[in-house]
């Protein structure tokens, strides 16, 4: 079995510059993109003999997809392609270094860095649900992701 998986994170440019002939050539079983900022009805693809799930951000200006790990579908662990961490009623949360989440020296880094100012910081899941509660109570107060291309970046 052949899998693909391209963030693209501009899948319309990339069409004007070959994206189509390059996707036929990888003969794919399974082709995975990750596209951040287009909208349902912005352009129409077809994806021959490929069965087609498309997930849009609600509103325009949301640029990152969280992941949930994959046995239990629900514990946050990471951000595009990123480590993701998140400040919750002051203490830094991130998933812990099992799984799929790899270890990265931007992560490290950071964490160190955190710790050294004094914040506390949580290796431990964090489910999807947890998240949201703290969002809605008004206690997730800062959310970025870290890794060593995306260096540190907001989400």
């Amino acid at each position: 079995m052949k899998l693909v998986s391209w963030n693209v994170n501009g899948l319309r440019a990339c069409e004007g510059k070959g994206f189509s002939e390059s996707f036929k050539s990888l003969d794919a079983d399974i082709f995975c993109l990750q596209e951040t900022k287009m909208q349902s009805g912005q352009m129409d693809l077809e994806f021959p003999g490929y069965k087609s799930f498309w997930n849009y951000a609600e509103k325009k200006g949301y640029t990152q997809v969280l992941w949930l790990d994959g046995v239990h579908r629900k514990y946050v662990e990471e951000v595009g392609t990123m480590n993701v961490m998140f400040v919750i009623d002051g203490v830094v949360v991130t998933a812990p270094l099992e799984g799929s989440v790899l270890p990265g020296v931007t992560r490290d880094s950071m964490i160190q860095v955190l710790k050294a100012k004094g914040y506390k910081v949580e290796e431990r899941h964090l489910s999807i649900d947890e998240l949201m509660a703290a969002a809605k109570a008004g206690k997730l107060d800062e959310a970025f992701g870290t890794g060593t291309a995306a260096v540190i970046s907001p989400v």
